[in-house]
């Protein structure tokens, strides 16, 4: 599950101020995102003290940040064997609102050689993660992440938000029982436990029986 991917750093990719715990967009293209300890409407953080939101009076919203495939990745990467997933806890308050997690993978002159997209953005009334994941191409040197929110009521309420972004590169040559502890998280479903004032919290994370999944 996330506890065991986090715990294993070999596999992070690290983004900077991937939790917005600084108060700042440092190494983010930021445009019409504010960080704060909550919303407008008083929606608190997916983890720690911060996160990301769009305003009050702003309809639209997207965060970028690019990142080196490490060094020590490079041979795994074109080995056309890797796998990359990306992770960001996701707030929606409006049902017709949306949040898109993207990662685009750039050769080193930026041509972007694929990407891979979050499927799940559906309308809820609070939390859920996004997860996006699938096979790196060879060549690829960066990764282009992309956080975007749409919030379709013109900026009516404060309803788009974004905390705890991930990045995890995977080679699949490992062992298989390691392998599966990566492809079980993948399958993970967000499930609505207990609802706190106006939204969800989402807390539980069920893991698929991967006999089924195969």
């Amino acid at each position: 599950g996330l506890d065991w991917i986090i715990g294993n750093p070999e596999l992070e990719i690290p983004l900077e101020t991937p939790d917005f715990e600084t108060g700042d967009f440092t190494g983010w293209s930021n445009v019409g995102f504010v960080i704060d300890t909550q919303t407008d409407d008083g929606d608190p953080p997916f983890r720690g003290a911060n996160l990301a939101y769009i305003p009050t009076g702003v309809s639209s919203g997207t965060m970028t940040q690019v990142v080196d495939v490490p060094e020590d990745k490079i041979s795994v990467v074109d080995t056309g064997t890797s796998q990359c997933m990306a992770t960001v806890g996701l707030l929606l308050w409006s049902s017709t609102d949306t949040g898109t997690l993207t990662v685009r993978f750039l050769d080193e002159s930026d041509v972007e050689l694929g990407s891979i997209t979050s499927s799940d953005n559906s309308p809820t009334n609070g939390w859920l993660q996004l997860v996006a994941h699938g096979t790196v191409p060879t060549l690829t040197r960066k990764f282009e992440y992309e956080l975007d929110g749409l919030d379709t009521a013109s900026g009516s309420t404060a309803t788009v938000g974004f905390d705890d972004a991930r990045l995890f590169l995977q080679d699949v040559r490992v062992p298989q029982a390691e392998v599966g502890k990566f492809n079980r998280y993948l399958a993970v479903k967000a499930i609505p436990v207990a609802r706190v004032g106006k939204f969800n919290r989402y807390a539980a994370l069920k893991p698929v029986d991967q006999n089924r999944v195969g």
